[in-house]
């Protein structure tokens, strides 16, 4: 984040830059700091090596620990049912205590849910309803005919949340995110993870020798361990997506309220302005609000006004 642009300007001009590599709306910040990752790279190389796919084989996220968690540790299961509703709801990745509650609210909601909806509600940034307060149709019949093809066969578990990502996370965000960032640089980034070879093996594994309750990767660890420093395994994981809640509160908060005007919504009327109008009244105030919600509305609006204006 020490690298990340924090000038109005600046902040804008990665925003845009982002965006104009995509050909339809795509919420996921992270684009943003590879976008800028790909264009500072490009100068010295024309192709790169990248890491995606390990997560999804492996089982290196931290969803894939909390499956692992909810199968076998009912007493702690228990205790964080109990505590998860007094953690209150859109808790932002700000800082790490904000996070981690995040985390357990999340680990309690989805305690509550088959193994199937466990699978997708974690792969989701925002349940439906939380999506739904800001759209003025409800989500088509299609959109759950797409969400059952997708989870067709996943019957729940991590072996089968890992499948999942394969599937579904892989070729429609990361892969995506990857390929639109490096290209618009004109950098070629390959992903020897993503080998056939690679991708096979890891599925014969079993789960144990992938991740535990409180660890991912295992396997890529030990064999890395001498390659590697030892304050890398050590490190907490960490997204690679920008500091949204200072972006909003900060740079782009008069490009935000500007954008999200009444006015410009009422060009397409698919928004509901209502919903929209309280969010930026939360962060006109300094209140609590969902940065990663509010910045999705966001991307949309921009790519809205990009393409149809």
């Amino acid at each position: 984040h020490s690298t990340i642009p924090v000038t109005t300007s600046d902040a804008q001009n990665a925003f845009y830059h982002a965006l104009e590599r995509m050909d339809e709306p795509f919420a996921d910040s992270s684009a943003i700091a590879y976008s800028m990752l790909c264009s500072s790279a490009k100068p010295h190389i024309t192709v790169a090596l990248g890491g995606d796919g390990a997560d999804e084989i492996f089982g290196g996220y931290r969803k894939h620990m909390a499956l692992g968690s909810r199968e076998n540790r009912r007493i702690f299961n228990a205790m964080v049912s109990m505590a998860g509703h007094f953690i209150p709801e859109n808790l932002s990745r700000g800082n790490a205590l904000s996070d981690r509650l995040r985390q357990l609210r999340r680990y309690a909601d989805m305690l509550k849910m088959s193994d199937q909806e466990a699978i997708w509600y974690l792969a989701q940034f925002h349940t439906i309803s939380d999506a739904q307060k800001f759209l003025n149709q409800p989500f088509s019949q299609e959109y759950k005919q797409r969400k059952l093809a997708f989870l067709a066969g996943i019957n729940g578990g991590v072996q089968q949340a890992l499948l999942f990502d394969q599937r579904f996370v892989l070729p429609n965000d990361m892969l995506v995110k990857v390929d639109s960032m490096s290209m618009g640089s004109s950098l070629e980034v390959r992903s020897p993870f993503l080998d056939y070879r690679v991708v096979e093996f890891a599925n014969r594994l079993p789960v144990s020798s992938k991740l535990s309750v409180s660890e991912g990767k295992i396997i890529l660890r030990r064999v890395f361990s001498d390659l590697l420093p030892e304050s890398v395994f050590q490190r907490r994981k960490k997204g690679f997506e920008i500091p949204l809640e200072a972006w909003l509160r900060g740079p782009l908060n008069e490009f935000t309220q500007d954008t999200l005007s009444g006015d410009r919504l009422a060009r397409h009327g698919l928004l509901n302005q209502d919903a929209v109008k309280n969010i930026l009244s939360d962060l006109r105030a300094g209140r609590r609000f969902s940065a990663s919600l509010l910045w999705s509305v966001l991307t949309f609006q921009v790519w809205h006004d990009r393409t149809f204006d």
